[in-house]
């Protein structure tokens, strides 16, 4: 008798490989407050993602650290084709992509897609992950597109870039018109992260310059998306601007994160877990009241919250993760959402 109660066919289960990368990107969340690389062994990887499937999951995501250096990745893709995943995502920064990998990876058909990192313009890009590592990345675009393997961008997003958003976006989608879509991704803050980023996290009156930008982009017809963000959609229907894609919660029913130290957790960007993998912790979890809680409507702020009628609408059912910008006091959502009511009331009484 399955006891889960999550619904899990729809959603992926995430493995992060490794943490090892070629690339040291002050943002990243991934190696931030790690003393050290981490990697699961093959054996490791496979077993998790066949107990995953046995549970239900039918889409796979795996992440790092850089898969691509990862020494059996495509055995962990031959392994999670032949268990029966309908689909198979996975992150990188490009910059290994050759024309040659591009074609064994061809091999294993639509099931596979890809997400390539672009930090923003070629200068942004090198000046956080070093020197011709654009050019490398948008090499490995190509050869993904030119093979018709299913490519998005995936861009963090912070203050440096905001300025040249909308010709950033308009050159990619020239340059790489087959993209399935371009993702913003909020650069956010990560406990025990070594670097200060405060002049890079979006505060609220730049979270919103980023959802006006984004929903005006969308209208435009660019393929462009605030990824697994809801509170993006709360905003700019606040602020009249409907259109914007609705994005799934980042904690989310079903989501799972088996992280490469073998923890569990509900997000990459997160080090809160659910405990150390082992044979049958991933149901243990999906059945337990701490996941219920962890994934479920808020009941301790939201209800008294004026925006919460909205959030609802949305999906944003929780308050924004506390370390959007390291500020706990008040949630970031609610920051957002009162600076946007705001502006939306001051506009309104200027065409009064």
């Amino acid at each position: 008798m399955n006891r889960i109660r999550h619904n899990l066919t729809g959603e992926a289960v995430s493995i992060e490989i490794s943490t090892r990368c070629n690339s040291s990107c002050s943002h990243c969340f991934a190696r931030a407050g790690r003393g050290r690389d981490f990697s699961l062994d093959h054996d490791t990887a496979a077993a998790i993602l066949r107990e995953a499937f046995t549970l239900g999951y039918h889409r796979l995501h795996i992440t790092g650290g850089e898969p691509f250096l990862y020494e059996s990745i495509l055995e962990l893709l031959d392994e999670a084709f032949s268990t029966g995943y309908e689909t198979v995502f996975i992150n990188t920064n490009g910059t290994l992509l050759s024309d040659s990998l591009c074609s064994v990876l061809a091999g294993y058909g639509p099931g596979l897609s890809l997400s390539v990192s672009l930090q923003g313009p070629r200068e942004l890009h090198d000046t956080v992950r070093g020197p011709g590592s654009w050019d490398r990345a948008a090499a490995g675009i190509g050869n993904l597109l030119n093979r018709s393997i299913k490519t998005a961008v995936y861009t963090a997003t912070g203050r440096s870039l905001l300025p040249g958003l909308s010709r950033f976006v308009a050159d990619i989608f020239k340059r790489f018109s087959a993209i399935e879509y371009l993702a913003f991704i909020q650069m956010i803050r990560v406990a025990g992260d070594a670097l200060d980023l405060s002049r890079e996290v979006l505060r609220p009156e730049d979270f919103i310059s980023l959802v006006k930008t984004t929903a005006l982009l969308d209208l435009g017809g660019y393929g462009v998306t605030i990824l697994e963000n809801p509170l993006a959609a709360v905003t700019a229907r606040c602020l009249g601007m409907p259109w914007l894609p609705v994005e799934p919660h980042l904690h989310r029913s079903g989501r799972l994160v088996i992280m490469a130290d073998r923890n569990v957790t509900l997000a990459h960007s997160t080090r809160e877990s659910f405990g150390e993998y082992r044979r049958g912790l991933l149901e243990e979890i999906l059945v337990s009241g701490e996941y219920d809680t962890a994934v479920g409507p808020d009941e301790k702020t939201c209800p008294s919250c004026r925006h919460n009628d909205l959030c609802v609408k949305c999906g944003l059912v929780r308050p924004s993760e506390w370390y959007r910008d390291m500020n706990p006091e008040i949630p970031y959502c609610m920051r957002v959402m009162d600076l946007a009511c705001a502006e939306t009331v001051s506009d309104t009484q200027g065409e009064s």
